[in-house]
């Protein structure tokens, strides 16, 4: 399991060379007549943008939802761009870059007073967020299959952390990665299952008859070159043997 963070999270080793870097690269001299929003109007919008509905933004900033609802809006026309909800995901319609701007100064600020810090993660260790997590932590949806909506989230600064698996990671310059677990990654049958009568080792041709979780485009994009750039599609043989993946992940199937 890896985390995800900008090089300028204040957990991140030698803290003020990033800052420095970060303040350098986001925090632009503002122009006469150049929109700006307060603390509370930018984090009513990225909560909603986040959180997906008004109703959860409002539980997590302590407001209403007509409060949520009448910020967000006042934002979005501050910064003269609209929303809509594509696949259940609020996107904004425009050119965001002084909105991205602003977040950057109001997310060192976060940083610099340590409120209010935004953890999201993965479908599969959202039970290491549910039982609550200490101040100033908040966790988000826990819920993603893909790895592109919580990656934006990241870039733009909406989110300050990112718990996901070693095949998700994204090979980006901007972003600190931290390792905390090792997780291989197997093929598990029942005792009986018609696989274990072939003989190793299995190709991906033999998964062809079983039944697989559809996930969406651009799910685990490391573990899907690792394939494409293996012979044949080839799966390792069972048990024991793995496959080493780019960027230093290691990924393993055994059957039992």
């Amino acid at each position: 399991m890896q985390i995800l963070k900008n090089p300028a999270h204040p957990f991140v080793d030698q803290r003020l060379a990033s800052v420095d870097s970060f303040a350098s690269r986001t925090v632009a001299p503002r122009r006469l007549g150049d929109p700006v929003v307060t603390v509370e109007l930018l984090a009513t919008l990225d909560a909603l943008l986040w959180l997906r509905t008004g109703e959860r933004a409002a539980g997590y900033l302590q407001c209403t939802q007509s409060t949520v609802s009448r910020h967000s809006r006042r934002c979005l026309e501050v910064f003269g761009l609209r929303m809509e909800k594509r696949a259940g995901e609020w996107c904004l319609l425009g050119d965001p870059t002084l909105l991205n701007l602003q977040r950057g100064v109001h997310q060192f600020l976060r940083w610099q007073q340590g409120t209010g810090l935004r953890l999201d993660g993965q479908y599969w260790c959202r039970h290491l967020l549910e039982p609550g997590l200490p101040v100033p932590w908040v966790s988000g949806n826990g819920n993603y299959f893909e790895y592109e909506r919580p990656l934006a989230l990241l870039q733009e600064g909406v989110i300050d952390d990112w718990l996901c698996s070693a095949p998700d990671l994204p090979e980006h310059p901007d972003l600190h990665t931290v390792q905390l677990t090792a997780m291989p990654m197997r093929l598990v049958v029942k005792p009986g299952h018609p696989l274990l009568a072939r003989p190793a080792p299995l190709h991906l041709d033999d998964l062809a008859d079983y039944p697989v979780l559809p996930l969406p485009e651009g799910a685990f994009p490391r573990l899907r070159r690792c394939w494409s750039l293996s012979d044949s599609g080839r799966v390792p043989a069972a048990t024991t043997a793995s496959a080493r993946l780019p960027g230093s992940v290691r990924c393993r199937w055994r059957i039992s």
